[in-house]
């Protein structure tokens, strides 16, 4: 059962699967029979805040769907989604190169 961190969690999980749904595209996955391993790079508090409650959503919304984790920040984070080591970068990120889009994360009292 989640635990309340979790509950509030929900929508920035919700944003981190919706991001990665546009990612690969309409109708093009499928949650309940996908395999895939989605990369993100973060900060490791992020990290360990994000891990446990998505891996909670992951069990019953897509069981087969894995994840990692790897510490990136700032321009660091921005490289690795440049040169296709991670599907997603959760940080901040004041400016941001051309090419590259970014989504507002809900406010949470964590």
């Amino acid at each position: 059962m989640p635990n309340p961190t979790a509950y509030e969690l929900a929508p920035l999980i919700d944003e981190i699967v919706n991001a990665a749904n546009e990612a690969l595209g309409a109708g093009g996955f499928e949650p309940k029979t996908s395999m895939r391993l989605f990369q993100v790079t973060t900060v490791d508090y992020v990290a360990a805040l994000l891990a446990p409650a998505l891996r909670a959503a992951l069990v019953d919304e897509a069981p087969g769907v894995r994840f990692s984790l790897r510490f990136g920040a700032g321009q660091t984070a921005l490289d690795h989604v440049r040169t296709d080591e991670v599907d997603l970068a959760i940080g901040r990120f004041d400016l941001l190169p051309d090419g590259y889009r970014a989504s507002p994360c809900p406010k949470t009292t964590i």
